[in-house]
C-alpha cells in the first residue's frame, strides 16, 4: 500500500521504547494543483524541539518541498532531537499562494487526537516486534461458514474495562465467546471520530487512525495501536476471524485532506459531493 510504504502521516523512525526522532509526511498526488506555498506543524510536541509554547503555529517546523517524484508531490519534516516517551497531538499550518492560511489535521495520521480533531503520533512504548499479530489458527474459513457476533467495544467492554483501553479489555471476553460457538467477530468501525462525541464510526474520518477513546489508556500513553494487533493476535489464538465493518465510499464533511487544498473541490478524494464544499 502506497501510504505503508512511504509512511505518510507521523511515524517514529529511530531510537527505541524511550525516544526517537519522528517524520511528518504529506503526500499530493500529481495533476491536482493544492496551491500550496509553505506547510508548517505544530503541536504538543514543540517544547521539546525548539523551546517554544505547545501550539505555536506562527513558530511551527517548516515542512520540506519535494516534487522529484512522478507520484506526486512529498512535503515532509524531521524532528532534530529525538522526542521522549509519549502521545503527542499536532495539525499543520498551510500557506497558500494567495497568503490565505489554513489550520489542517492530519488525514493520514495513524492516530486520532484527544480533541479538535487533532491529529496524533506515539514515540516510544512497545516496540512493533512486541506486537506482531498472530496468524489464525486453524487457517482462513469460507465466509459461509463463519458464525459472526457483531462487537460494539464500547459496549463490549463497559462493565469490565476500568481505566483499560476497550481494545484492551476486549480480550477478556473472548474465550466466552469461542465457547458460545462463535468462530469470528466483526467490529463496529474503529477509524478515528470526528469529535469527542460517540459515533458508530460510519462516516469516516481519518482513514487511517484508530479512534482515541478504543485505544487510550491513561497509565500507558504510548499504548495505542498495539492494543489493537494484540486483540487480533488474541482472536487469532482463538480461532476467530476478524472483520472490520466500515463504509468506505464516503467520509466525514470534516475529512481532512481536501482542505489541504486552496480550492478544496480540486481534491481528488473529495469525490461527487465534495465539490460542494466552500473554499
Amino acid at each position: 500500500m502506497f501510504y505503508m510504504a512511504n509512511k505518510l502521516g507521523a511515524w517514529q523512525i529511530d531510537g527505541d521504547e524511550d525516544q526517537g526522532r519522528v517524520s511528518f509526511k504529506i503526500f499530493f498526488p500529481a495533476g491536482f494543483d493544492p496551491e500550496v506555498a509553505a506547510i508548517r506543524v505544530a503541536g504538543s510536541f514543540q517544547p521539546q524541539i525548539s523551546g517554544l509554547a505547545a501550539w505555536d503555529f506562527a513558530h511551527g517546523l517548516p515542512l520540506t518541498k519535494d516534487d522529484s517524484r512522478p507520484e506526486g508531490t512529498f512535503w515532509t519534516y524531521t524532528t532534530p532531537i529525538p522526542l521522549t516517551t509519549d502521545f503527542y497531538e499536532y495539525k499543520y499550518l498551510v500557506r497558500f499562494q494567495d497568503g490565505t492560511e489554513r489550520i489542517v489535521s492530519d488525514p493520514c495520521t495513524r492516530y486520532g487526537g484527544t480533541e479538535n480533531q487533532n491529529a496524533a503520533f506515539v514515540v516510544g512504548g512497545s516496540r512493533p516486534e512486541d506486537n506482531i499479530v498472530h496468524d489464525l489458527a486453524g487457517g482462513r474459513r469460507h465466509l459461509r461458514d463463519l458464525l459472526i457476533y457483531e462487537m460494539n467495544l464500547d459496549d463490549f467492554t463497559a462493565e469490565i474495562r476500568g481505566e483499560r483501553a476497550p481494545l484492551d479489555a476486549a480480550r477478556d471476553k473472548l474465550s466466552y465467546l469461542s465457547d458460545l460457538g462463535f468462530n469470528a467477530i466483526l467490529c463496529m468501525p474503529w477509524t478515528a471520530w470526528q469529535n469527542r462525541d460517540f459515533d458508530w464510526g460510519y462516516a469516516p474520518f481519518q482513514y487511517f487512525a484508530v479512534e482515541y477513546r478504543y485505544a487510550n489508556t491513561f497509565r500507558q500513553r504510548a499504548e495505542k495501536i498495539s492494543w489493537l494487533k494484540r486483540l487480533i493476535s488474541a482472536c487469532h489464538d482463538l480461532g476467530l476471524h476478524v472483520i472490520m465493518d466500515g463504509v468506505y465510499n464516503h467520509v466525514s464533511m470534516d475529512f481532512p485532506y481536501k482542505f489541504l487544498y486552496r480550492q478544496p473541490e480540486n481534491c481528488p478524494f473529495a469525490g461527487t459531493f465534495g465539490k460542494t464544499f466552500p473554499g
